[in-house]
């Protein structure tokens, strides 16, 4: 079977972390965040860091952010309903209205145009998701959030070593997150991520929120006596154990990201005449940090026959999100099938082809005839 994903990891990674532990079972979290911060400092597009905290996952990560801006029932937040359901989730829970927006049929990110039409007086958030590590309208929407006054926050799940102009994704908004999930390019161990913050005020109120909402941090620094509970909170920090893991992982992230984007070239070159004779619709343009490359069919028959066929052969394929508003939740919620027509679409329609460090060239080169035999 060829894998849609393996997790990276290597002997030099494993060995560490192990003797780590060994050494020092019980390190300081503390010293271990600091030695992350630094790691982080010293890839390029991180270099401009404010804040940084390590989560034991993104979904923890976007928690912090709704629960840090205090939200009002009132309070809108556009958002795609074509994202992972923690993007809703972190909002839905402290009371904010969510206003799904469409998105556009290229990059599958939030249409600007539509984003635009969809604000109001009440909206206080904009939150992209990157999809694929790649968005080409992020400086319109970087725009629009600033002549409009709206906190963009970034969902920035899919992006770790991919940015824009020099930046990492996630350092643009108020806040933004990464995950380290073992289904990203790379992990903390199975799970984890990072949370960005732009402001010392508002990273403050982070700091009290990921400590249960009391002010442990400051007391941890020797900065106060005692510390107090003061506000709602939970216990959103990464063990040890993985902050460990991805410390050891972290000197591998450009050599992951250059064996993803040479699949990733490779699967868009070879299926180029597909796309360009409409059999198929694939992304055309730049790689990201090649975290996925998906594929558009006709139809939902025509996916659903690739995924058959491609199972048959031993290849591994993977759909995508299903979209929020229209699911069990979404509903009940109060939301409806509406006119978000390329979010449903692209949902019937999305294969996710085999793309992680792991995969040979050799087994991307079976994964290429088959897709050949299956549309040529």
């Amino acid at each position: 079977m060829i894998d849609y994903h393996k997790p990276y990891s290597n002997e030099m990674i494993l060995t560490r972390v192990c003797e780590k532990i060994k050494e020092n079972p019980f390190e300081d979290p503390y010293a271990l965040q600091e030695a992350l911060v630094e790691a982080f400092k010293k890839l390029p597009l991180y270099r401009s860091i404010k804040h940084v905290h390590f989560l034991n996952s993104a979904t923890s990560a976007l928690e912090v952010m709704a629960l840090a801006l205090k939200l009002k029932p009132e309070d809108e937040v556009i958002l795609p309903s074509f994202t992972h359901v923690s993007t809703a989730n972190a909002f839905a829970r402290v009371g904010a209205k969510l206003k799904f927006v469409d998105i556009e049929p290229e990059s599958l990110n939030l249409d600007i145009h539509k984003v635009e039409a969809a604000i109001t007086e009440q909206t206080k958030v904009i939150i992209p998701i990157h999809y694929g590590g790649v968005n080409h309208d992020f400086e319109a929407l970087l725009k629009l959030s600033g002549d409009r006054g709206i906190t963009l926050l970034e969902d920035a799940s899919h992006c770790i070593n991919s940015g824009y102009q020099e930046k990492g994704f996630g350092l643009y908004g108020a806040m933004g997150c990464l995950s380290f999930h073992h289904t990203k390019n790379i992990t903390s161990g199975g799970h984890g991520g990072c949370l960005f913050v732009a402001d010392d005020q508002l990273n403050e109120d982070c700091l009290e929120i990921m400590h249960h909402g009391t002010n442990q941090d400051a007391f941890a620094k020797g900065r106060i006596q005692h510390y107090r509970w003061q506000q709602l909170g939970s216990e959103f920090m990464m063990t040890p154990y993985q902050m460990r893991f991805l410390l050891e992982a972290l000197p591998y992230v450009e050599a992951v990201t250059t064996r993803r984007k040479q699949i990733w070239n490779r699967y868009r070159d070879a299926l180029a005449e597909l796309n360009n004779t409409k059999k198929i619709k694939c992304p055309t343009g730049v790689t990201g940090n090649g975290h996925l490359f998906y594929v558009l069919l006709n139809t939902e028959a025509e996916k659903n026959r690739a995924i058959e066929w491609l199972g048959k052969k031993g290849i591994q394929i993977v759909t995508h999100y299903q979209p929020l508003h229209n699911s069990p939740m979404g509903l009940k919620l109060g939301y409806e099938n509406t006119d978000l027509k390329i979010t449903e679409s692209v949902a019937r329609r999305i294969i996710r082809l085999p793309i992680h460090a792991a995969l040979t060239d050799a087994q991307q080169g079976l994964i290429i005839e088959q897709l050949l035999q299956l549309w040529g």
